[in-house]
Formats: C-alpha cells, sequence, structure tokens
C-alpha cells in the first residue's frame, strides 16, 4: 500500500543527464594542426611509398637552398600532402554517395538506436541507492516513450504484511518488485524504454542517519524515499508514471483490485483516463484465469480513507507520488500522468495465494502492460467503455489459485 504521508520537507530536483557532443563525421582539423616549413612538426602519418617521395622532395630542397639563384623547393611536400588529403576527401564523398538505403543516416532503421543511445546516456540523480532508477531500452521497435514503473516499498519498508494459505508470510515489497520484474521485459518487448524505481530489495533514496529507526523508515525516511521516486520519474523525463502496490486491511474478508489518481493535475483527464485502463484489464486479466477478485473501481487520491500521521500530510491530501506540489511538502512532484494500483489484498489468504503465485505475477504483468499498450493507442469508439470508478460485483466463480 502507499507509503504514510509524513512531516519533512521533500529535498531533491530533477536530474539531468550530459550529453556529450561528437565531431561532426567528415570534419577536418583545424588548419593550425599542420605546420608551416621551417617548424617543429610532428612527423607525417603516411604511407610508405609517399614517405619516400617527401624524403627525396625534402633532400632536394636542401641542396638547392645553398646554391645562389635557385628558389628552396619545400613547397612541393606541402603540395602532396594537398593532393592526399583532396584524393582523400574525394573517396570519402563518392563513397558516402554511394551507400545503400539501409545505412542512409535518414533512414528509419535508426529510429531503435536512438532509444537504445538515450537509455544508455541516462544517468540516475545523485543521492539515490545504486540499485535504483535504472533505465533499459526497448527490445522491440522503439515507439519511443518512457514508462516508468515503481515497485513500492523495499528494504528497510516491507510495505503490508499478510500470510497466504499456506501460512507463509507475504510482503507487500516482495511482490510488488516479482510484478515489476515480469513487466519490465513485456513492456521492452512493446518498443518502450522502461524506468524502474528499483531492481532489487532496497529503498531507492540512499539511506542517512536519521531516515530509519527500529521500525523501519521513519517519517522523515518515508517522505525522503517517495520524493527519491519522483525524482527519478522526471529525470528520466518519463511519459508515464505507473506504480505497483498492495492493499491491506484489519478485516481479512475485505478483498478486491483498485486503482487511484490524482483530479488535481494539469493532466488530470490522462490519469483517470489511464487508471480505468488499469483496472479494466487487471479485473479481465483475473477473471480469465479464473479467479474472483471484486472490482473496487478507481478513485481520486483525495477521496481515500487512509489515515496520515501529521497535520501537514492531513492538510496535503493526495498522495505524495501522484499530488501537486506544495510549498514546504513538495517541491517537484511528478510532471507525468500516472496512476497507482493495487491489485490485490495481501491480508485476504485467497488473494496472498494469488498475489505469491507466479502465474497471478504473470497475469498481472500482463494486464498491466495491456493498459499502457491501451493508454497509448489511438482514440476509438470503445474507450468510453473504459472503467469509470464505480465498484462492480465479484466476477464469476472462484477457482483455486
Amino acid at each position: 500500500m502507499p507509503g504514510a504521508r509524513v512531516s519533512e520537507p521533500e529535498r531533491g530536483g530533477r536530474g539531468r543527464s550530459i550529453v556529450r557532443r561528437r565531431p561532426l563525421p567528415g570534419a577536418q582539423a583545424p588548419a593550425s594542426r599542420r605546420s608551416s616549413p621551417g617548424e617543429n612538426a610532428t612527423p607525417q602519418r603516411a604511407s610508405t611509398a609517399f614517405g619516400s617521395r617527401v624524403g627525396a622532395a625534402r633532400g632536394t630542397a636542401e641542396r638547392d637552398a645553398g646554391r645562389p639563384g635557385r628558389v628552396p623547393r619545400r613547397p612541393a611536400r606541402r603540395r602532396w600532402l594537398l593532393l592526399l588529403a583532396l584524393a582523400v576527401i574525394v573517396v570519402a564523398w563518392a563513397r558516402g554517395r554511394t551507400l545503400p538505403p539501409e545505412h542512409s543516416e535518414a533512414s528509419t532503421q535508426q529510429a531503435p538506436k536512438s532509444s537504445a543511445s538515450a537509455a544508455a546516456r541516462f544517468a540516475a540523480p545523485a543521492g539515490l541507492n545504486p540499485l535504483a532508477c535504472r533505465m533499459y531500452a526497448p527490445t522491440g521497435p522503439a515507439v519511443h516513450r518512457t514508462i516508468f514503473v515503481d515497485a513500492g516499498h523495499g528494504g528497510v519498508d516491507p510495505g503490508a504484511i499478510g500470510v497466504s494459505s499456506s501460512g507463509a508470510l507475504v510482503q507487500e515489497k516482495t511482490i510488488t518488485l516479482a510484478v515489476a520484474q515480469q513487466l519490465l521485459p513485456k513492456l521492452r518487448a512493446a518498443g518502450y524504454a522502461v524506468l524502474m524505481s528499483r531492481i532489487a530489495d532496497v529503498p531507492v533514496t540512499q539511506l542517512q542517519a536519521g531516515d530509519t529507526d527500529s521500525n523501519g523508515f521513519t517519517l522523515t525516511g518515508e517522505h525522503k524515499d517517495t520524493a527519491a521516486r519522483i525524482q527519478c520519474a522526471n529525470a528520466g523525463h518519463a511519459d508515464l508514471l505507473l506504480a505497483i502496490h498492495f492493499n491491506s486491511f484489519s478485516d481479512p474478508s475485505a478483498g478486491g483490485a483498485e486503482t487511484i489518481y490524482d483530479a488535481s493535475r494539469p493532466f488530470a483527464a490522462q490519469n483517470k483516463h489511464f487508471a480505468g485502463l488499469v483496472q479494466r484489464e487487471l479485473i479481465a486479466s483475473f477473471s480469465a484465469e479464473g479467479w474472483t477478485v471484486p472490482d473496487r473501481g478507481t478513485k481520486d487520491d483525495s477521496q481515500l480513507d487512509t489515515p496520515a500521521f501529521t497535520s501537514q500530510a492531513e492538510n496535503y491530501g493526495h498522495l505524495l507520488e501522484l499530488g501537486p506540489a506544495q510549498a514546504g511538502w513538495l517541491a517537484h512532484p511528478s510532471a507525468m500522468p500516472g496512476a497507482l494500483t493495487e491489485p490485490l489484498f495481501v491480508t485476504d489468504r485467497a488473494e496472498a495465494d494469488v498475489a505469491v503465485n507466479p502465474r497471478g505475477q504473470q497475469a498481472m504483468a500482463s494486464a498491466l502492460a495491456a493498459a499502457v499498450a491501451a493508454y497509448f493507442a489511438p482514440p476509438t469508439a470503445s474507450a468510453s467503455a473504459v472503467t469509470s470508478g464505480s465498484p462492480t460485483a465479484p466476477l464469476g466463480a472462484s477457482a483455486a489459485p
């Protein structure tokens, strides 16, 4: 489940990656690198045959320099060098004109490479865990979109805790990462660059004194870790944010899937649309596998009943990862549309069984990949059929996970 709203101001800002400029292909060396006669020039890198001619010309010029009435012939060396340079330029120009279409710089075959190089150039912002904020290039034809996938919690923060039917402990941080890792190759194969908030059981922020105590994160540490996830998404210029969490409740009979969005942002309509797609695909995927998971619909984060541990968090009234900026609380909010989904309750033993089942994790990852694809697909007449947010009755008959 999402982290509690806490009391320390957010630190950190957007990271920036530095792109090193390369010389343009075919550019000539500056003229200053050519030495004039009489200067201490560096040795010329020429072929053996050409070097012998230069040596002969040099010897003739030296002999002629000592004879009255004769002009030194040193310029012959420079003429040979100019002729050689001209020949190289002509050959390069001719080869450029005869390149086949598949090697042309304007060829569309270069499009996937641009996404791959962008992923290679990405550098995570300072102050984050070394195993956090990792960018992956697409493996399929690039669509030039970046998806930020946030596996909730991690490290000292286990998130919600439940128990499966077999009595095994179920930690939210473990299954959020498992689903995110199943989702990663699906999105890459579909042509997306993927920015993962974490790739191991670690927090996203680099922990410092005061961030943790015997119970895990302090309020300061939890706020800092959520802000680090936002910082990562913004640094990668993500086009869409998808946060994966799981729910819990004191009553073990409570269950179902729900997806949360923020309605106060400039892209509120996109947030709601994406949340509806996520919710629709999750319920359909569970149903296809024969699992009964109640549809709790989509919810505006300002309408949640989750408790806030400080008055400042209460006054903010949004999930930190999705919400707007607020002075003294969140300086740099997420800069892209997104949603936070909670597909199951880990405190419901039947749903906890689905959550730890590799088949269940695969079903959730497939649903989330389908929701991302539907979000970027061209509008169709069926768009109005997206879940509006109203809860519906459980689907179908129950089947064992």
